[in-house]
Protein backbone atom coordinates (compact mmCIF):
# COMPACT_ATOMS: atom_id res chain seq x y z
CA UNK A 1 0.00 0.00 0.00
CA UNK A 2 2.99 2.57 1.01
CA UNK A 3 4.27 1.71 -2.57
CA UNK A 4 0.63 2.73 -3.92
CA UNK A 5 0.76 5.82 -1.94
CA UNK A 6 4.27 7.02 -3.21
CA UNK A 7 3.62 5.69 -7.03
CA UNK A 8 0.71 8.34 -7.25
CA UNK A 9 2.92 11.38 -6.88
CA UNK A 10 5.89 10.06 -8.56
CA UNK A 11 3.46 8.69 -11.99
CA UNK A 12 2.20 12.72 -11.36
CA UNK A 13 5.70 14.08 -11.15
CA UNK A 14 6.29 12.03 -14.53
CA UNK A 15 3.14 13.15 -16.48
CA UNK A 16 4.24 16.79 -15.36
CA UNK A 17 7.48 16.55 -16.47
CA UNK A 18 6.52 14.67 -19.65
CA UNK A 19 3.75 18.04 -20.29
CA UNK A 20 6.74 20.04 -19.55
CA UNK A 21 8.82 18.47 -22.19
CA UNK A 22 5.78 18.35 -24.36
CA UNK A 23 5.52 22.04 -24.22
CA UNK A 24 9.17 22.94 -24.04
CA UNK A 25 9.46 20.89 -27.38
CA UNK A 26 6.23 22.65 -29.23
CA UNK A 27 8.39 25.99 -28.00
CA UNK A 28 11.34 25.36 -29.48
CA UNK A 29 10.33 24.36 -32.76
CA UNK A 30 8.15 27.65 -32.71
CA UNK A 31 11.56 28.88 -32.03
CA UNK A 32 13.44 26.93 -34.13
CA UNK A 33 11.22 27.91 -37.49
CA UNK A 34 11.07 31.73 -36.45
CA UNK A 35 14.93 31.88 -36.66
CA UNK A 36 14.78 29.64 -40.14
CA UNK A 37 12.70 32.34 -41.37
CA UNK A 38 14.84 35.26 -40.35
CA UNK A 39 18.09 33.55 -41.25
CA UNK A 40 16.90 33.20 -45.24
CA UNK A 41 15.58 36.12 -45.40
CA UNK A 42 19.27 37.44 -43.86
CA UNK A 43 20.92 35.50 -46.39
CA UNK A 44 18.94 37.35 -49.24
CA UNK A 45 19.31 40.40 -47.62
CA UNK A 46 23.04 40.26 -46.88
CA UNK A 47 23.47 40.45 -50.89
CA UNK A 48 22.36 41.10 -53.96
CA UNK A 49 19.60 38.71 -54.97
CA UNK A 50 20.77 37.53 -57.98
CA UNK A 51 18.96 34.94 -59.72
CA UNK A 52 20.97 31.85 -57.73
CA UNK A 53 20.09 33.50 -54.14
CA UNK A 54 16.30 33.85 -55.29
CA UNK A 55 16.29 30.57 -56.86
CA UNK A 56 17.15 29.06 -53.32
CA UNK A 57 15.58 31.73 -51.25
CA UNK A 58 12.00 30.00 -53.50
CA UNK A 59 12.88 26.58 -53.26
CA UNK A 60 13.33 26.49 -49.24
CA UNK A 61 9.70 28.55 -49.24
CA UNK A 62 7.61 25.15 -49.06
CA UNK A 63 9.35 24.42 -45.80
CA UNK A 64 9.81 27.96 -44.25
CA UNK A 65 6.15 29.15 -44.78
CA UNK A 66 4.12 26.37 -43.41
CA UNK A 67 6.22 26.87 -40.27
CA UNK A 68 6.52 30.24 -40.06
CA UNK A 69 2.28 30.05 -40.06
CA UNK A 70 2.77 27.19 -37.51
CA UNK A 71 4.82 29.98 -35.28
CA UNK A 72 2.09 32.43 -36.21
CA UNK A 73 -0.92 30.36 -34.88
CA UNK A 74 1.33 29.85 -31.25
CA UNK A 75 1.71 33.51 -31.07
CA UNK A 76 -0.68 35.33 -28.87
CA UNK A 77 1.34 38.40 -28.23
CA UNK A 78 -0.13 41.21 -30.83
CA UNK A 79 2.68 43.12 -31.41
CA UNK A 80 4.69 39.75 -32.02
CA UNK A 81 2.16 38.85 -34.27
CA UNK A 82 2.23 42.17 -36.71
CA UNK A 83 6.33 41.21 -36.91
CA UNK A 84 5.51 37.86 -38.17
CA UNK A 85 3.13 38.47 -40.66
CA UNK A 86 5.41 41.50 -41.94
CA UNK A 87 7.74 38.47 -42.05
CA UNK A 88 5.21 35.88 -43.64
CA UNK A 89 4.21 38.85 -46.39
CA UNK A 90 8.15 39.03 -47.00
CA UNK A 91 8.30 35.46 -47.82
CA UNK A 92 5.77 34.93 -49.72
CA UNK A 93 6.61 37.80 -52.10
CA UNK A 94 10.24 36.54 -52.36
CA UNK A 95 7.99 33.29 -53.31
CA UNK A 96 5.93 35.08 -55.70
CA UNK A 97 2.89 34.37 -53.57
CA UNK A 98 1.49 37.45 -54.11
CA UNK A 99 -2.44 37.52 -52.83
CA UNK A 100 -0.79 35.60 -49.93
CA UNK A 101 1.94 38.49 -49.36
CA UNK A 102 -1.32 40.75 -49.72
CA UNK A 103 -3.08 39.02 -47.09
CA UNK A 104 -0.25 39.07 -44.75
CA UNK A 105 0.79 42.55 -45.06
CA UNK A 106 -2.80 43.45 -44.74
CA UNK A 107 -3.15 41.84 -41.68
CA UNK A 108 -0.27 43.43 -40.60
CA UNK A 109 -1.88 46.64 -41.19
CA UNK A 110 -4.44 45.85 -38.66
CA UNK A 111 -2.40 45.45 -35.65
CA UNK A 112 -0.25 48.20 -36.13
CA UNK A 113 -0.28 51.01 -39.48
CA UNK A 114 2.98 52.34 -38.50
CA UNK A 115 5.25 49.25 -37.53
CA UNK A 116 8.55 48.92 -38.84
CA UNK A 117 10.10 46.03 -38.56
CA UNK A 118 14.16 45.42 -37.57
CA UNK A 119 16.29 42.31 -37.41
CA UNK A 120 19.39 43.46 -37.93
CA UNK A 121 21.18 40.38 -37.12
CA UNK A 122 19.74 39.00 -40.26
CA UNK A 123 20.43 41.91 -41.97
CA UNK A 124 16.41 41.94 -42.75
CA UNK A 125 15.05 45.90 -42.12
CA UNK A 126 12.38 48.12 -42.75
CA UNK A 127 9.74 45.58 -43.30
CA UNK A 128 6.25 47.82 -43.02
CA UNK A 129 3.05 46.79 -44.10
CA UNK A 130 2.39 50.03 -46.38
CA UNK A 131 5.68 49.42 -48.30
CA UNK A 132 5.16 45.46 -48.34
CA UNK A 133 2.17 46.39 -50.19
CA UNK A 134 3.22 48.89 -52.57
CA UNK A 135 5.92 46.66 -53.75
CA UNK A 136 3.62 43.42 -54.32
CA UNK A 137 1.14 45.59 -56.52
CA UNK A 138 4.22 46.95 -58.74
CA UNK A 139 5.12 43.01 -59.63
CA UNK A 140 0.94 42.85 -60.12
CA UNK A 141 1.60 46.13 -61.74
CA UNK A 142 -1.63 47.34 -60.19
CA UNK A 143 -0.12 51.50 -60.66
CA UNK A 144 -2.72 52.95 -58.71
CA UNK A 145 -2.35 50.72 -55.67
CA UNK A 146 1.45 51.23 -55.92
CA UNK A 147 0.60 54.82 -55.80
CA UNK A 148 -1.87 54.47 -52.93
CA UNK A 149 0.06 52.69 -50.93
CA UNK A 150 3.37 54.05 -51.78
CA UNK A 151 2.14 57.63 -50.70
CA UNK A 152 1.47 56.65 -47.13
CA UNK A 153 4.39 55.24 -46.37
CA UNK A 154 6.24 58.42 -47.66
CA UNK A 155 4.02 59.89 -45.77
CA UNK A 156 5.48 58.23 -42.49
CA UNK A 157 9.12 58.47 -43.92
CA UNK A 158 9.74 60.65 -46.69
CA UNK A 159 13.01 59.13 -47.07
CA UNK A 160 11.76 55.87 -48.24
CA UNK A 161 13.71 56.27 -51.85
CA UNK A 162 13.28 52.77 -52.51
CA UNK A 163 9.28 53.31 -52.14
CA UNK A 164 9.54 56.72 -53.86
CA UNK A 165 11.31 55.35 -56.49
CA UNK A 166 7.81 52.81 -57.19
CA UNK A 167 5.66 55.39 -56.96
CA UNK A 168 7.62 57.38 -59.21
CA UNK A 169 7.43 54.37 -61.75
CA UNK A 170 3.43 54.09 -61.08
CA UNK A 171 2.93 57.76 -61.78
CA UNK A 172 4.54 57.64 -65.27
CA UNK A 173 2.30 54.45 -66.27
CA UNK A 174 -0.69 56.27 -65.37
CA UNK A 175 0.80 59.17 -67.29
CA UNK A 176 0.33 61.23 -63.83
CA UNK A 177 4.00 62.71 -64.03
CA UNK A 178 3.69 66.03 -66.32
CA UNK A 179 6.79 66.33 -67.54
CA UNK A 180 9.67 63.14 -68.06
CA UNK A 181 12.45 63.25 -65.20
CA UNK A 182 15.50 64.11 -65.38
CA UNK A 183 18.02 61.24 -65.45
CA UNK A 184 19.80 62.51 -62.82
CA UNK A 185 19.37 61.75 -59.43
CA UNK A 186 20.11 64.13 -56.17
CA UNK A 187 21.69 62.95 -53.49
CA UNK A 188 21.12 64.99 -50.50
CA UNK A 189 22.68 64.51 -46.71
CA UNK A 190 23.99 61.00 -48.44
CA UNK A 191 20.30 60.13 -49.00
CA UNK A 192 18.63 59.95 -52.15
CA UNK A 193 15.82 62.11 -53.18
CA UNK A 194 12.57 60.10 -53.35
CA UNK A 195 11.77 61.38 -56.86
CA UNK A 196 13.73 62.59 -59.91
CA UNK A 197 14.49 66.31 -60.61
CA UNK A 198 13.67 68.50 -63.75
CA UNK A 199 16.24 69.37 -65.88
CA UNK A 200 15.69 73.03 -67.32
CA UNK A 201 18.47 74.76 -69.40
CA UNK A 202 20.86 73.29 -67.26
CA UNK A 203 20.10 73.64 -63.60
CA UNK A 204 17.82 70.51 -61.51
CA UNK A 205 14.48 71.43 -59.83
CA UNK A 206 12.78 69.48 -57.21
CA UNK A 207 9.95 69.33 -55.60
CA UNK A 208 10.25 72.25 -52.73
CA UNK A 209 8.24 70.36 -50.06
CA UNK A 210 10.83 67.29 -50.37
CA UNK A 211 13.93 69.11 -50.68
CA UNK A 212 13.14 71.65 -47.68
CA UNK A 213 13.14 68.91 -45.11
CA UNK A 214 16.23 67.45 -46.41
CA UNK A 215 17.84 71.27 -46.11
CA UNK A 216 16.65 71.26 -42.57
CA UNK A 217 14.13 73.91 -43.84
CA UNK A 218 10.79 75.21 -42.97
CA UNK A 219 8.49 75.36 -45.59
CA UNK A 220 5.19 77.59 -45.77
CA UNK A 221 2.61 78.17 -48.81
CA UNK A 222 2.03 82.03 -49.34
CA UNK A 223 0.07 83.21 -51.51
CA UNK A 224 -0.33 83.25 -55.42
CA UNK A 225 1.73 80.08 -55.76
CA UNK A 226 4.44 81.81 -53.92
CA UNK A 227 6.32 79.89 -50.83
CA UNK A 228 8.66 80.70 -48.15
CA UNK A 229 11.75 78.79 -47.51
CA UNK A 230 13.73 79.55 -44.20
CA UNK A 231 15.52 78.09 -41.56
CA UNK A 232 14.72 77.73 -37.69
CA UNK A 233 17.81 79.40 -36.48
CA UNK A 234 17.57 83.65 -35.37
CA UNK A 235 18.73 85.34 -38.41
CA UNK A 236 19.05 82.68 -40.83
CA UNK A 237 17.85 83.81 -44.72
CA UNK A 238 14.41 83.77 -45.89
CA UNK A 239 13.52 82.91 -49.30
CA UNK A 240 10.18 83.49 -51.21
CA UNK A 241 9.92 81.48 -54.57
CA UNK A 242 7.01 82.07 -57.05
CA UNK A 243 5.98 79.17 -59.92
CA UNK A 244 6.66 80.92 -63.26
CA UNK A 245 8.92 83.90 -61.97
CA UNK A 246 12.94 84.51 -62.34
CA UNK A 247 12.46 87.04 -59.46
CA UNK A 248 12.35 85.78 -55.82
CA UNK A 249 12.64 87.69 -52.70
CA UNK A 250 15.35 86.86 -50.28
CA UNK A 251 15.29 89.10 -46.70
CA UNK A 252 12.60 91.19 -48.56
CA UNK A 253 15.86 91.93 -51.07
CA UNK A 254 15.22 90.94 -55.16
CA UNK A 255 17.07 88.19 -56.13
CA UNK A 256 17.47 86.59 -59.83
CA UNK A 257 16.53 82.62 -60.16
CA UNK A 258 18.44 80.75 -62.58
CA UNK A 259 15.16 79.10 -63.82
CA UNK A 260 11.47 79.67 -62.93
CA UNK A 261 10.09 77.56 -60.74
CA UNK A 262 7.30 75.16 -61.98
CA UNK A 263 4.59 72.95 -60.66
CA UNK A 264 4.06 69.70 -61.47
CA UNK A 265 1.31 67.58 -60.70
CA UNK A 266 0.58 69.58 -57.76
CA UNK A 267 3.81 70.27 -56.64
CA UNK A 268 6.22 73.36 -56.70
CA UNK A 269 9.28 72.34 -58.09
CA UNK A 270 12.44 75.19 -57.25
CA UNK A 271 16.33 75.70 -58.63
CA UNK A 272 17.90 72.82 -56.55
CA UNK A 273 21.30 74.52 -56.66
CA UNK A 274 19.91 78.21 -55.82
CA UNK A 275 18.10 77.22 -52.91
CA UNK A 276 20.36 75.13 -51.16
CA UNK A 277 23.67 76.94 -51.60
CA UNK A 278 21.40 80.35 -50.49
CA UNK A 279 21.25 78.33 -47.19
CA UNK A 280 25.06 77.39 -46.84
CA UNK A 281 25.07 74.23 -48.29
CA UNK A 282 27.71 72.71 -51.04
CA UNK A 283 26.19 71.54 -54.13
CA UNK A 284 28.62 69.36 -56.51
CA UNK A 285 27.82 67.57 -59.98
CA UNK A 286 29.43 64.41 -61.13
CA UNK A 287 28.57 63.95 -64.86
CA UNK A 288 28.53 59.73 -64.67
CA UNK A 289 26.92 58.91 -63.10
CA UNK A 290 25.30 61.99 -63.56
CA UNK A 291 24.64 62.87 -59.71
CA UNK A 292 23.85 66.48 -57.97
CA UNK A 293 25.10 65.89 -54.34
CA UNK A 294 24.58 68.47 -51.58
CA UNK A 295 26.29 68.47 -48.49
Amino acid sequence: MQSQRTGWPTLFVCAAALAFSLVSAVAQVAGTDYREALDLLGAAHRGPPGPAALARLRAEMPVVLPKLEAALAGEQDPANRARLQLLLGKCYQWGGDLEQAIAANQAALSYDPGLVADFPEEGVSGLSAEGGLARCYYLKQDWEQVITWGLRRLARNPEANAIGALVGTARLKLGLAGRPPSDAMVLVRGAYLAVRPLERQGALLAPADVLAPRLGLSLSALADGTVRLSTSAAGGPALELTAGSLQAQLDGQPAVLPVAPEVVDGQLLVPLRFVAETFGHRVDWESTPRIAWSR
